[in-house]
């Protein structure tokens, strides 16, 4: 898989009210294919480009059980972040890997 950089080492801080749409897509986008994101204090990044997305979807090492995420094993996202809902959503062929995400694939 080829390596895919941000263009930027400041991630942008999302505005979960979605204050200024455009603007936030606008610089999200400038910031190149993979870009630095900040969620209410979490560092997480996006995907602006669809190459992009699907070569990372059909990479094994992207890793969607929450459980397995540095992030949530560190402490650093916990049950009492605001925005949980949106990333554990229960167990899904979204949120598993290895063969449970093919099973539930099928």
């Amino acid at each position: 898989m080829q390596r895919v950089r941000p263009r930027s080492a400041q991630p942008i801080v999302i505005d979960p009210m979605v204050g200024d749409r455009a603007g936030e897509t606008g610089r999200r986008r400038a910031a190149g294919p993979l870009a630095r994101i900040d969620l209410l204090g979490v560092p997480a990044r996006t995907v602006t480009e669809y190459a992009t997305a699907r070569q990372l979807l059909n990479d094994s090492r992207l890793v969607e059980d929450i459980n397995s995420w540095a992030l949530s094993t560190s402490g650093t996202v916990t049950r009492k972040w605001p925005l949980i809902g949106m990333i554990d959503t229960g167990r899904s062929m979204f949120t598993v890997d290895g063969a449970e995400h093919r099973r539930l694939g099928k």
